[in-house]
């Protein structure tokens, strides 16, 4: 049999849901998984667009924080529609601590012990794990180990990294998860990863496929909006978008606009997180901060597209950021604005080719770095946007990181 003419079937495991469930999260979840989601839309995106692309079907638990952050104590099972899946489903749990993790192990298992049933006379099949929930690792482990199926992992992240808004039980049942996670990912048969470190030290001595962020088809399909040239006077808009948190440099950058002249520079901020309340107050007494919240895509594309300046001010250094990759750098780059972020170890020598580099992480760090980006030439400004924009719809699109997504699962299940 061609290659062509072979069936290919993914269970692809984790949190991928509609947009609509989303929608409905932002509403009511303190931390939602704005990111997580969007990089499984990418990563279908991806799956679909290769040479020969596979056939998926969607096992997911919905992802809400854990009672009482959370109000919701039990998810029922339910049916969602995308054309990029044969069929994707949200499967039943009770959010409640230790109950969490148990029953949704116990639907994961079942649910895969049937796809595996239901996919037998597939030429080939694979378990794609995207991300490393102890519940999903193990379900996915058991089937994969019991019935020979192929097993893919996705690391986007360490391992249940710990949480401050965490409990004495959450932060105990994470740090059980941890020991849980990296016990069993050294048994995938391969790793798909953003960051070299995560594979190096997570899954050691794996196959393994880096893989540094996919533009969507939504976001590549986004118009570039004409850019105006600012007016004389007019203060230098500098916006970030993202996880509202310390460890992110948002406290430092909120800071750093103390040090800039109010006449010249304002900052907009959209997201959510911890510092969310602290950001509106301050923003409610201080014109030169604005802050819109969480916005939907389009919202937020015409925000950004709007600015004068991006910026990803997360320190670099760390043991976090040693693993990272912010899967928002694609996404600021896309809109043609020009990007102000940290040169993360994970990052390649070409993004350094279309984004202005933060050197230093503290408050007065950051303002000279805003000061020295709002000296640049309109001209300077413009340039680096488009090249930004060029760089990743031609190397970080579904078609092209697809291609090679699908080039490493048949590798893996030949």
């Amino acid at each position: 049999m061609s290659a062509d003419s072979e069936t290919r079937c993914l269970a692809l495991v984790g949190f991928t849901i509609s947009r609509e469930v989303l929608d409905g999260l932002l509403e009511v979840e303190p931390y939602p998984p704005v990111q997580t989601c969007r990089f499984a839309w990418a990563m279908l995106d991806a799956l679909a667009a290769g040479l020969q692309p596979w056939q998926v079907d969607g096992l997911s638990s919905l992802p809400i924080s854990p009672y009482p952050h959370n109000p919701r104590v039990l998810v029922g099972l339910k049916r969602l529609t995308s054309p990029l899946c044969r069929s994707l489903r949200i499967l039943p749990f009770v959010n409640l601590p230790v109950l969490r993790s148990t029953t949704r192990l116990a639907s994961m298992t079942c649910a895969l012990a049937a796809w595996c049933c239901a996919t037998w006379r597939d030429d080939r099949r694979a378990i794609l794990l995207h991300g490393t929930t102890s519940s999903h690792v193990c379900a996915a482990w058991v089937i994969a180990v019991i019935l020979r199926v192929p097993l893919i992992v996705i690391l986007t992240d360490p391992p249940s990294m710990p949480l401050v808004r965490d409990s004495r039980i959450n932060g105990r049942c994470r740090s059980l998860d941890r020991m849980i996670q990296r016990a069993m990912l050294r048994c995938a048969d391969g790793v798909v990863a953003l960051a070299p470190r995560l594979a190096v030290d997570f899954a050691p001595g794996k196959p393994t496929l880096i893989l540094d962020g996919i533009l969507s088809n939504e976001l590549a399909a986004m118009p570039q909006q004409i850019r105006k040239r600012r007016e004389v006077g007019s203060p230098f808009v500098v916006m970030y978008a993202g996880g509202l948190l310390e460890e992110y440099g948002v406290a430092a950058l909120l800071d750093a606009f103390s040090l800039l002249p109010r006449e010249k520079f304002r900052l907009v901020i959209a997201g959510g997180g911890p510092l969310r309340d602290a950001i509106r107050d301050r923003a409610s007494r201080d014109t030169q901060i604005e802050y819109q919240g969480l916005l939907g895509q389009q919202a937020l594309w015409t925000s950004m597209c709007s600015a004068d300046l991006l910026i990803n001010p997360r320190p670099s250094g760390t043991a976090l950021s040693e693993y990272s990759f912010p899967s928002k750098t694609l996404e600021y780059l896309a809109t043609g604005t020009p990007l102000l972020s940290t040169k993360f170890e994970a990052m390649s020598n070409e993004y350094t080719d279309v984004m202005l580099t933060l050197e230093y992480h503290d408050a007065a760090g950051i303002a000279l770095a805003l000061q020295q980006a709002a000296a640049a030439s309109p001209e300077r400004l413009r340039e680096l946007g488009v090249a930004g924009r060029q760089f990743v719809l031609s190397t970080r699109a579904p078609g092209s990181q697809g291609t090679r997504l699908c080039e490493f699962l048949d590798s893996l299940t030949s």
